[in-house]
């Protein structure tokens, strides 16, 4: 499943797990992750005039909200350095979904308005679910 990706795709996974594991060893995107992606990618439905229903930048932004953020749960202390803006106390995912890579493969609306959101919920709760 893995030649489902195109080159840039694969060296973002790779970045978005290095960037997981390096705050939580147990986080990360996994083989059975990456193939699930892939799979989604390949069975994106077709319209009747024979384009995407959605197109595949935003097909693969999707899934790295809906399988890869997700798991990002915890305490200021525990995620709140991944999910900041800023890239100086350390890897975190923002600065990844805004660089020149990342843009190659989409514009990560989708993510990024999640990661927004779990940084309010940090705000308001001291935790993000």
């Amino acid at each position: 499943m893995i030649e489902v990706f195109s080159e840039e795709e694969l060296e973002l996974l790779d970045k978005l797990h290095v960037v997981l594991s390096s705050h939580d060893a147990s986080k990360g995107i996994s083989f059975r992750c990456a193939n699930a992606i892939a799979t989604y990618l390949q069975n994106i439905p077709f319209q009747n005039n024979h384009t995407y229903m959605i197109s595949r930048e935003e097909g693969f932004d999707l899934q790295i909200k809906q399988r890869v953020l997700t798991k990002i749960r915890g305490t200021e202390m525990m995620v709140g350095p991944l999910l900041s803006e800023e890239a100086k106390r350390g890897a975190t995912l923002v600065p990844l979904l805004q660089s020149a890579l990342a843009n190659r493969v989409s514009t990560f609306e989708h993510s990024l308005a999640y990661i927004r959101e779990k940084r309010r919920e940090l705000e308001l709760y001291g935790y993000a679910k």
